[in-house]
């Protein structure tokens, strides 16, 4: 099942990735690091990857993670999005995003607060509900 993770979004239209980076293709740059909270099998990471930043991810499942280093994403952190604080330092990534996660939550704070300690001055933090 979360092997076909990816075809099942492409199916329905998905288009996260490409809404997300789209606005902030011109704001990121190579060597810039990134946080994919709630990473998944890092589908929403991958247009950042490909321009060049460093991409770190979080996620609670273990399942979810495995298909993100078979991909070739290496900076994977388990933690679960409902217990702070991250385990980031403050100010410690240039930008945040969290695609198709936030619909599971009932309050967003913990995860809002959490971004914009982790994300540095001027960074993003991209996000889809």
């Amino acid at each position: 099942m979360i092997d076909e993770y990816d075809e099942e979004a492409a199916a329905s239209g998905w288009l996260g990735p490409e809404i997300a980076f789209g606005p902030a293709g011109k704001r990121v740059h190579p060597s810039q690091s990134l946080l994919d909270i709630g990473i998944g099998t890092g589908l929403g990471s991958l247009p950042f990857r490909t321009a060049g930043l460093r991409v770190f991810g979080m996620d609670v499942a273990a399942e979810m993670l495995a298909v993100c280093r078979r991909k070739g994403f290496g900076d994977l952190t388990r933690h679960a999005l409902t217990h702070v604080p991250y385990p980031y330092d403050s100010e410690s990534m240039d930008h945040a995003l969290c695609l198709g996660v936030l619909d599971f939550f009932r309050d967003l704070s913990p995860v809002f607060r959490e971004s914009a300690r982790i994300i540095r001055k001027g960074g993003l933090f991209l996000f889809t509900v």
